[in-house]
């Protein structure tokens, strides 16, 4: 029997998989005022304990998307005769901030994570507002308690190959059918082979992260539906996945 020649469906299968939109994590790491606010106000407030492994892993994926902020050169324009044409400038433009949307658990732990992060630069109810950042990579904090440090770090990885499993671990995928994309997963596959490399993974990490505003759950009484809340994040210094296997060395 003869042997096909090359043709559109050998193409598409020769093609390789995909990159899926939900193949990704984000994993929050709080600000030290976020700790010292849990202290002050434990058992009074009902605030949880934001170090702990449980709720960082669950405050991942209660997370329903991301979109990386987006930058552009501003350009001008300069003229020959009949001709125009748009050159570079020394300028970037874009803002340093993103939007994450989280799905709310029946105890609002995410919302009182979100609220107390916020309430570090703003809270309303008391009319305190801070033009101040202090942490380690802010304002000078000396002299200051660490109720003033509002920086949280904020990392996004999205695998970056195909999923496959190998004889070591069968039917397991690490970040797809345990644990996560990044360092520190609940639990790791037995085998080596099946945990994504940092060139594996398109990862954005975001430094000096402080929440700038926070919707409120909104309630109906013919509604039935899971709440959802979004926090605006500005950041200063971030490693975008270009960086990331380029640059950063």
């Amino acid at each position: 029997m003869g042997i096909l020649a090359n043709n559109q469906i050998s193409a598409l299968l020769s093609l390789g998989a995909d990159a899926m939109d939900n193949m990704f994590d984000i994993v929050i790491e709080p600000p030290a005022g976020i700790t010292t606010f849990e202290n002050v106000g434990a058992g009074r407030a009902g605030i949880t304990a934001f170090n702990d492994p449980q709720f960082k892993h669950d405050i991942t994926i209660r997370a329903n998307g991301f979109s990386p902020p987006k930058f552009n050169v501003k350009t001008y324009e300069v003229k020959y005769k009949t001709v125009t044409l748009d050159r570079p400038s020394t300028k970037i433009e874009g803002k340093r901030e993103f939007e994450i949307e989280f799905r709310l658990d029946a105890n609002y732990q995410a919302y009182r994570f979100l609220g107390a992060w916020r309430s570090l630069i703003m809270q309303p109810s008391s009319g305190f507002a801070t033009n101040a950042l202090y942490g380690e990579e802010g304002d000078n904090p000396t002299g200051k308690s660490d109720i003033n440090k509002v920086f949280g770090t904020v990392t996004v990885s999205a695998l970056a190959r195909p999923i496959f499993m190998s004889d070591g671990a069968p039917f397991e995928a690490q970040g797809v059918t345990v644990g996560k994309f990044t360092e520190g997963s609940l639990k790791v596959a037995s085998d080596a082979s099946t945990i994504p490399s940092s060139n594996q993974l398109n990862s954005w990490v975001f430094k000096q992260v402080w929440i700038s505003a926070l919707s409120e759950p909104d309630y109906k009484t013919d509604g039935g539906d899971a709440i959802k809340i979004k926090a605006t994040f500005k950041f200063g210094e971030f490693i975008d996945p270009i960086f990331d296997q380029f640059g950063n060395v």
